[in-house]
């Protein structure tokens, strides 16, 4: 996934965190020019390098690719405070990067009707192929 094609943060409110002071990140910090000035307000706010931010951006977006997860799992792929990372995935969501709970279901319909040559596979209502396998 390409993190340079989420870059729509314009007039978003960068994350809300009232742990620690922020931190004075250096304009020769490896990734800084690659953030915009939400993203760089969210790493200081946070205590985060640029680096470590792209790190957790691409990975989260990566996983949205593939398919539903929760916060929770998403907690436990990164080697920082948990609640950091779920103040990200706050923030991802409200940006829309991260869909709602039934846009997860409009990607996995989309990714089916990828499937069988663009014939699709029949849903039931809860989302289950006809066949009872899900």
């Amino acid at each position: 996934i390409d993190v340079r094609e989420f870059v729509n943060t314009e007039g978003i409110t960068p994350v809300v965190w009232k742990k620690s002071t922020s931190l004075d990140i250096p304009s020769t910090s490896a990734g800084y020019h690659l953030l915009t000035d939400e993203e760089l307000i969210t790493c200081s706010t946070l205590r985060m390098m640029p680096s470590q931010y792209l790190t957790v951006k691409e990975t989260l977006l990566g996983a949205v690719a593939r398919g539903p997860f929760k916060k929770r799992e998403a907690k436990r792929w990164f080697r920082i405070d948990v609640n950091k990372t779920a103040v990200l995935y706050d923030w991802f969501k409200t940006l829309g990067w991260i869909p709602d709970e039934e846009d997860w279901e409009k990607h996995r319909r989309k990714l089916l009707e990828g499937k069988n040559g663009g014939i699709g596979v029949a849903l039931d209502e809860k989302g289950d192929d006809e066949e009872g396998g899900g």
